[in-house]
């Protein structure tokens, strides 16, 4: 703590060592998403958080991590009978991410109090499979944007707000991978494409879409 407590500084550090590490997988018969086993793996990395009081209305919030997780010894057939090896990054979350908040508040002399605040949230990319194997794919990382004007009395208040102020279009995850994108049936698209149908059975889950909104709340004492 600095600055008479309106500076707040907290880090972390860690090292995580897996044996048998859980990822996800398919069955081999019927293409069911299961979770297997794999080899030994490791996970070190920080975390920071820091909260500002820059004066008695403006307050700077913020948190970065950062995660280097990945394999520590070869795994035969681990991704979907393919094998992944020493040293491959594990999959489903970013090395980095952090947020951002400016929050603002003043009281007026009515009783009521004004809030505002603005947010930033970011991700980096993230692997779908474990060292991308077997059709794995690094969805790109993103950032997002939130703006919000408030009125309160302390028992009631009332918010206008806009998540993903910009309208950001961002892959967050994925079912399956592109090659599951395939036509099936009993014979080839230029001899009789009738006896063929689409199959598409993987698919991709978005970022929600630019969001506006008013926002009421009141406490009951009980």
């Amino acid at each position: 703590m600095w600055l008479d407590g309106r500076l707040i500084v907290n880090a972390a550090a860690y090292y995580i060592d897996w044996q048998d590490i859980q990822v996800l997988g398919t069955s081999a018969t019927g293409g069911v998403p299961i979770t297997v086993n794999g080899s030994a793996a490791e996970s070190m990395g920080i975390e920071l958080t820091t909260r500002w009081s820059i004066t008695d209305h403006f307050e700077l919030a913020a948190n970065y991590t950062f995660n280097d997780a990945q394999l520590t010894e070869d795994a035969p057939g681990l991704v979907d009978g393919v094998d992944a090896f020493d040293g491959d990054r594990l999959a489903g979350t970013p090395e980095q991410q952090g947020t951002l908040l400016l929050a603002y508040t003043r009281p007026l002399d009515n009783g009521l109090t004004v809030t505002a605040d603005y947010s930033l949230s970011a991700v980096s990319d993230v692997y779908t499979k474990v060292g991308m194997r077997d059709n794995g794919e690094a969805l790109p990382g993103w950032a997002v944007h939130g703006l919000s004007f408030g009125l309160t009395d302390g028992r009631w208040s009332a918010r206008l707000y806009a998540d993903n102020l910009f309208d950001k279009y961002a892959v967050t995850s994925v079912r399956r991978d592109p090659s599951y994108i395939r036509r099936l049936g009993t014979g080839p698209d230029d001899v009789v494409p009738e006896q063929q149908f689409a199959s598409r059975t993987y698919f991709q889950s978005m970022l929600r879409p630019r969001t506006v909104g008013l926002e009421f709340n009141y406490r009951f004492d009980l």
